[in-house]
């Protein structure tokens, strides 16, 4: 979960103990703390999506922490600005790695956990 959807994790109550992760591990740990004086328990933790390690990490420090895997909501993403016309390719693509193929690593990395726990639980992006 990213801090810029600190509201969702707010307004659901399935969300209040979640581990926050961020490229940046000053903004994952404000919004933990953030759900933590709305009443949550929440843990920020630095994670670059485009590592599937670190994602894996982030995972098993959850999975350490709790136990069990409920849920999980993916929304990473970055939107470039600039003139369409001079856009270049390897902005494309990072925007297409980090909004598409990071969020689907971590579905099959949640979907796995979820499945040798014989979860009934869910994933999400918003």
């Amino acid at each position: 979960m990213g801090p810029r959807h600190i509201k969702t994790a707010l307004a659901e109550p399935t969300w209040l103990d979640p581990k926050v992760t961020d490229i940046s591990s000053i903004s994952a740990e404000r919004t933990a703390i953030e759900i933590s004086k709305a009443g949550g328990c929440a843990q920020g933790i630095a994670c670059d999506v485009l590592n599937e390690s670190q994602q894996a990490s982030a995972l098993e420090q959850h999975l350490q922490a709790y136990g069990t895997l409920e849920a999980v909501c993916l929304n990473a993403g970055i939107a470039e600005t600039g003139d369409f016309l001079d856009m270049n390719n390897a902005s494309w693509l990072r925007t297409l790695d980090i909004n598409l193929t990071a969020v689907l690593v971590g579905i099959r990395l949640a979907a796995a956990a979820m499945i040798q726990q014989k979860s009934k639980g869910a994933t999400e992006t918003p």
